[in-house]
């Protein structure tokens, strides 16, 4: 989940073969229409933020193996939050640096190697 999000919402505009990629799917797959029109409407938010003039992003920076930062991260449901984040699930976003929704993380100790 966490790679659709970085390919949706990540640097690079989205487009329904990067989804499709990122869940090892083929471009001929069933799922492509799905994948397109899931990458239209997150390029639409995209363009919709940017209209707004405000400065807006979605942030996907982790460390992982250190403690997750309440005011702006959260653990996934199913993970426990006293354990340290190990990959972001899905991004914050904030605007002008003001969070309107936290990172989700999946947490969990470190297996070393």
């Amino acid at each position: 989940m966490g790679q659709i999000c970085s390919a949706l919402f990540g640097p690079e505009q989205p487009e329904g073969k990067e989804v499709l990629a990122v869940m090892g799917k083929p471009r001929l797959d069933p799922l492509a229409s799905q994948a397109g029109r899931l990458s239209s409407q997150a390029l639409e938010l995209r363009q919709r933020a940017a209209q707004t003039g405000l400065p807006a992003h979605w942030d996907f920076e982790l460390t992982p193996g250190e403690s997750l930062e309440e005011e702006w991260q959260e653990g996934w449901p199913s993970c426990d939050r006293t354990l340290p984040g190990q990959f972001v699930i899905a991004p914050a976003y904030l605007v002008a640096e003001q969070v309107f929704s936290r990172q989700r993380v999946c947490t969990g100790l470190s297996i070393p190697g």
